[in-house]
């Protein structure tokens, strides 16, 4: 068989498919940095502010010795020590399996996740070899 015939019996969707889950259950740990990451920077995985502490829980973390410029989600680290990733065939499963993790996810839309602005490097980085090593087993 030809290369061109090879090419052509590619399923691409397929290959991509199985690519993106392995680099996202291969680089889970990555992933999960990089959403830490940006967390500690008050904004969600979309690069948009979290709401600021209200003024009552700002004394609250101030006697806990934490910062109250920007919300971080961030108080003894427990939630954000419980993040994880499960990639499926088609989609990333994100969450905590902290305690407050509903609670949390209710108010703060969109915390998990690669950052968009993070995106293009894992792309480059984790992604597009994984997409190479399954077209070369194909």
């Amino acid at each position: 068989m030809s290369l061109f015939e090879k090419w052509r019996k590619l399923d691409f969707n397929e290959i991509f498919n199985k690519a993106a889950k392995s680099a996202f259950n291969k680089y889970k740990k990555v992933t999960i940095e990089l959403n830490q990451a940006q967390l500690d920077k008050g904004l969600n995985r979309k690069g948009k502010k979290l709401s600021p502490y209200s003024d009552k829980y700002k004394k609250v973390r101030q006697k806990a010795g934490l910062q109250t410029s920007k919300k971080d989600l961030k108080f003894n680290g427990d939630f954000r020590r419980d993040f994880y990733s499960i990639a499926f065939d088609t989609f990333v499963e994100w969450g905590s399996k902290h305690r407050l993790a509903d609670i949390l996810e209710g108010q703060y839309p969109n915390i998990y996740g690669i950052p968009k602005k993070d995106m293009p490097e894992f792309i480059e980085k984790y992604l597009i070899p994984e997409i190479k090593i399954m077209i070369k087993a194909a």
